[in-house]
């Protein structure tokens, strides 16, 4: 949700694949969707199938509960998310993950309940981790549309009480996470400025949609505690219906690129690379190419 605050920015400068994937979906009429992933990686592959109910408003929801994800994949994580509808505005959920433990690997299991309100001007999350901590997580993105104008901001808080160390201490909580970011959303335009890694981090963004073809975007990245900036400018654009490409390049060289090819209305291919300027050696190369099969994109 903190995210969404300048999700155009986001998805100009994210989503290059430099992996080799494959990722098969499909949509009966009852709704539900099963969906399988695969990397193709020699020395770590990796897959995963899951299965859930396909996301509507819920306000078009006829069932008061449902399935979000049942999964499971190859590192034996499993993970499911089961919410309900309590109004045309707000539900309630859980969702858990356990993965086989091995030695030397970081556990990542967890256990969340929460409850979710999405309003058209206002949008709040809170959930309780209590597996880890507990650990108390809180996040809102308020819309004010007579100034195009929107404010977000997300707080987590560990008590830790599941630490024998801490838990015979005073003042074992722990603020380990604490944002505020806000965008202004013009005709064709999006400025934007966010923090993050505790305020310790500036974000500021700038989508321009140049044309219906075109869009331009800069980001900058401004650290407070470290010696760390980084500018990247970034552009796509739609080639003709069944062609599109992005390209971004950044302060420390890196040039990256990514060409979608339509085959139909439910596969497409990416072919993806990216390139250090400065050094130019195969080592620092990267090159991906990614297939997909989705059944609910030509519905």
């Amino acid at each position: 949700m903190y995210e969404d605050i300048d999700i155009e920015v986001m998805e100009l400068f994210g989503g290059y694949n430099f992996s080799k994937s494959l990722s098969v979906s499909t949509i009966n009429e009852g709704g539900t969707i099963v969906k399988g992933e695969c990397k193709l990686d020699v020395v770590n592959p990796r897959f995963s199938i899951e299965a859930g109910q396909k996301q509507l408003p819920l306000a078009d929801q006829k069932s008061s509960f449902t399935l979000n994800k049942l999964g499971i994949t190859n590192e034996g994580r499993i993970s499911g998310e089961l919410s309900m509808k309590t109004s045309d505005v707000s539900r309630l959920y859980i969702c858990a993950e356990d993965e086989r433990q091995e030695p030397g690997r970081p556990i990542k299991s967890f256990g969340t309940i929460g409850a979710a309100y999405t309003a058209s001007a206002l949008s709040l999350d809170t959930n309780v981790d209590i597996v880890n901590g507990p650990t108390s997580r809180c996040s809102f993105l308020y819309h004010y549309k007579p100034w195009h104008l929107k404010i977000a901001g997300e707080i987590q808080i560990n008590t830790h009480l599941d630490d024998n160390k801490l838990r015979n201490n005073s003042g074992g909580m722990e603020l380990e996470n604490f944002n505020l970011g806000t965008a202004y959303h013009g005709p064709s335009y999006t400025v934007s400025m966010r923090t993050s890694d505790r305020m310790s981090c500036l974000n500021f963004g700038y989508f321009l949609r140049w044309s219906p073809r075109v869009a331009l975007g800069t980001l900058v990245n401004y650290s407070l505690n470290s010696n760390m900036q980084n500018l990247s400018m970034g552009t796509s654009f739609v080639i003709d219906e069944n062609n599109s490409a992005k390209l971004k390049i950044n302060s420390a060289a890196d040039l990256s690129g990514q060409i979608r090819h339509k085959l139909n209305s439910w596969a497409h291919v990416d072919l993806a690379a990216k390139l250090n300027l400065q050094q130019t050696a195969s080592s620092s190369q990267q090159i991906g190419i990614g297939l997909v099969f989705d059944a609910e994109s030509s519905k």
